[in-house]
């Protein structure tokens, strides 16, 4: 501001420090108090000031280039002179009155660049910026030195002498307040730092600037004045800048003694409270877990136990004393070598922390597993170790528990090798986990029985299978993975011959851990099912067939084959009323067994009839009370029933699914074989029932003749008589027809009987039926 008041005022004194320097340009003026402004704004490090920053950092670019290349390319543009005239340097002949010196503009340029870099955050450009605010530094030191020496090589150089003196001051001062924005960069963060290198340039540069300034002052100022020689007066200032520079050493390096001293004690201090707070915590926690802490001295040969868990610590004691012999004593034999070869790798530096599991002894004779861990707390120079501090942990629950575990895996694995399904475990990138024997001797190979079931693990099924059944295979996987639910499904596979195969599949998720499932899978080969299902449709298409066949031939023989018994029985009884007197006794008697045998005909075709209806008709169920299907039957057989004399008892029965008229059917075969097949007692007959939990069990129990054993297959084959029709007519499908109705009810038929003392009949119907 001073200086734009002396242009203004056209004070000479306020233009230059000193009366007879060069001047700073009015122009160069203005671009100092905007990079003043910039420089003011870039230490409040907000992103609001950046394109204030970089708006004033363009205008002085534009002000120094404009300058430069009218300097550089000899034109005026009529900048130097915009705003104010310098009659001075028009006065004084100059051909470029105004103009900034070359130098300045440089400057300015470096200054602009290094705001702008700085401005923009960007870390790869604050280096740049950095180096640039140290060439400004550089050039303004440069040019406040031939000022102060006045050395006319320095004022021979134009670019340099043209600087004015308060231009170098300003450009030295900006340079190095910007550099310190990102003090940790360039030259600035050699001085700034805290290591012993950073302490060192800031004690010595200072003292060694000023001494070189002062020294050189004082020598020019005795050259000038004829006081000394030139010779002596070179040989005093290095004499001088040698002494005054080994004591600013000497008292440097004290410093940096007492300095490096104190951070010694200071990081041996921390080290042993760190080490010893570290130690306090370590037996803290180890305490709290209750495991036996030890330390060992291998210089001491010594062992000492700090904390001491009583249920690892009641070693078998053979009576020594000493803790390492009586440790080792109570070593497993089988176990020592552990000891021993991880002393051996301690020794040799191999290792300097460890962790092993062995078997220790315990004095009531039980072995004990132990978790034994170590670190080694101290080394030697040579990094061999001094002391180990460690732990044992009692891990004998856990060894036993891992032990059962193994146990149940081995089982689980030999389960599922004897399987006759395939099992399977895959992850969710269709890798095996698991395989069966079985899977693998249906898909596999290279399969080796049993135990190749890590032949498959670690591939995938995709190398297993062609790729569109794999394709298939990991769709219904994803659907397992996505829902976390079982899916049974139907899918193709082929074997390892090549040939197609249908499976049954039940694939369902292991969850392993929370971030782990896996997929395991069961499957059976139905391909001989399917195949089944196909021959039995086919079957009973050819049954379907077969029964209408018998369902037209039961039509021819309820009409066809009866109506030429009817002609035969019609006219042989005409043939006999007719013709009766002139007939002799033999002659009735064949007509009588020629109308018998066609009635006896007539019934045989009837009872075939019924029994075959009973396989084809369609079943058709119903609420059937059977109280009054055992009076019906009482009704249908009441002339039976009043000519035998026969004593029925029935008690209070239930109401059932079942066909009505096949119940009809059954009871009354039942109790009309009860009479036919009676003793020479009055015929007494039980009808009753038991109720289970899914049947009905009824019983048919009379006192009459009763049934050999022997007879107990043969009494329910159509046809098959035990008696002579003289003495007990039938057909021999009564008990068939029984049989029959009982079985397509869903039931059993059993009989009980011991000849002479008579039959209980039982038989099953479900509670619950086909309505």
């Amino acid at each position: 501001m001073l200086v734009i008041t002396g242009w203004f005022t056209n004070n000479e004194n306020l233009k230059a420090v000193i009366t007879g320097l060069p001047t700073m340009k009015f122009n160069t003026a203005i671009c100092f108090i905007l990079i003043a402004t910039a420089l003011f704004l870039l230490t409040k490090k907000t992103k609001k000031h950046q394109f204030f920053i970089i708006s004033i950092a363009t205008i002085v670019t534009l002000i120094a280039v404009i300058t430069f290349t009218q300097t550089v390319f000899n034109y005026n543009t009529g900048l130097d002179e915009l705003l104010i005239k310098d009659v001075v340097a028009k006065a004084a002949n100059d051909p470029f009155p105004g103009r900034m010196a070359i130098t300045t503009t440089f400057c300015f340029l470096l200054c602009a660049f290094a705001f702008i870099a700085i401005a923009s955050a960007k870390k790869r450009f604050q280096l740049l910026a950095q180096y640039a605010l140290h060439a400004i530094t550089l050039i303004a030191f440069i040019a406040i030195i031939g000022y102060l020496f006045n050395v006319p090589e320095f004022h021979r150089l134009s670019f340099l002498a043209s600087m004015a003196l308060n231009t170098s001051v300003l450009f030295f001062l900006i340079s190095i307040s910007a550099s310190l924005i990102n003090f940790s960069l360039g030259v600035t963060g050699t001085f700034t730092g805290k290591s012993l290198g950073s302490i060192m340039a800031r004690k010595l540069f200072p003292i060694t600037a000023v001494i070189i300034i002062v020294l050189g002052f004082l020598r020019l100022q005795l050259h000038w004045h004829n006081l000394v020689t030139q010779d002596f007066g070179i040989a005093l200032f290095a004499t001088s800048f040698l002494l005054v520079s080994l004591v600013v050493i000497s008292l440097t390096a004290k410093y940096l003694n007492t300095v490096e001293e104190k951070r010694s004690r200071a990081e041996e201090k921390l080290k042993i409270l760190a080490k010893t707070e570290s130690e306090q915590k370590l037996q803290l926690a180890l305490a709290s877990l209750g495991d036996n802490v030890w330390e060992h001295d291998f210089i001491a040969q010594k062992t000492i136990f700090t904390n001491t868990n009583q249920n690892l610590a009641a070693f078998r004691n053979d009576g020594v004393q000493n803790i390492e012999q009586l440790w080792w004593n109570s070593t497993i034999k089988e176990d020592r070598y552990v000891l021993e070869e991880n002393d051996r790798k301690y020794k040799a530096g191999i290792i300097d922390r460890h962790a092993l599991e062995y078997r220790l002894i315990h004095k009531d004779g039980t072995i004990k597993w132990v978790l034994d861990r170590g670190v080694v707390i101290e080394k030697d120079s040579a990094g061999k170790p001094l002391k180990i501090i460690g732990t044992h942990t009692d891990i004998t629950d856990r060894k036993n528990a891992e032990a059962d575990l193994n146990k149940m895996q081995k089982q689980f694995q030999a389960f599922m090798h004897h399987t006759p399904a395939m099992a399977w475990i895959v992850d969710n990138k269709s890798v095996y986990q698991f395989t069966n024997a079985n899977y693998l001797k249906t898909f596999y190979k290279n399969s080796a029985g049993n135990n190749g079931h890590q032949q498959l693990e670690g591939k995938s099924f995709y190398e297993l299978f062609p790729h569109e059944i794999a394709e298939e295979y990991k769709r219904n996987n994803d659907i397992v993975f996505n829902t976390n639910k079982i899916l049974e499904t139907i899918e193709p596979s082929v074997n390892k011959d090549g040939s197609s195969i249908t499976l049954k599949v039940f694939k369902f998720p292991l969850q392993i851990s929370d971030n782990v499932t896996l997929l395991g899978g069961i499957a059976i080969d139905i391909t001989d099912h399917i195949k089944a299902e196909e021959n039995l449709k086919v079957l009973n298409e050819q049954l379907t067939s077969s029964n209408k066949e018998l369902e037209q031939f039961a039509y021819i023989a309820s009409h066809d084959l009866q109506e030429p018994l009817r002609m035969v029985s019609s006219f042989m009884q005409l043939l006999d009323k007719k013709y009766k007197p002139q007939l002799d006794e033999t002659a009735k008697q064949y007509i009588d067994f020629a109308v018998d045998g066609a009635e006896r005909m007539k019934t045989l075709i009837l009872d075939l009839l019924s029994f075959s209806r009973i396989g084809t008709e369609k079943q058709i169920n119903d609420a059937v009370d059977i109280n009054v299907i055992i009076k019906e039957v009482k009704l249908n057989l009441a002339a039976s029933i009043t000519e035998s004399n026969a004593k029925i008892k029935a008690g209070t029965f239930p109401v059932i699914q079942a066909n009505k008229i096949q119940m009809v059917q059954l009871f009354q075969n039942l109790i009309s074989n009860a009479i036919k097949y009676r003793s020479e007692r009055t015929p007494e007959i039980e009808i009753g029932y038991n109720d289970e939990s899914t049947h009905y069990i009824f019983y048919v129990k009379d006192n009459g003749i009763g049934i050999d054993s022997n007879y107990f297959e043969k009494i329910f084959i159509i046809f098959q008589r035990l008696h002579n029709k003289a003495a007990y007519p039938g057909t021999g499908v009564g008990l068939s027809i029984c049989k029959k109705i009982v079985e397509k009810h869903g039931g059993k038929f059993i009989v009980e009987s011991e000849s002479g003392t008579g039959s209980t009949f039982n038989f099953s119907i479900p509670k619950k039926q086909k309505l």
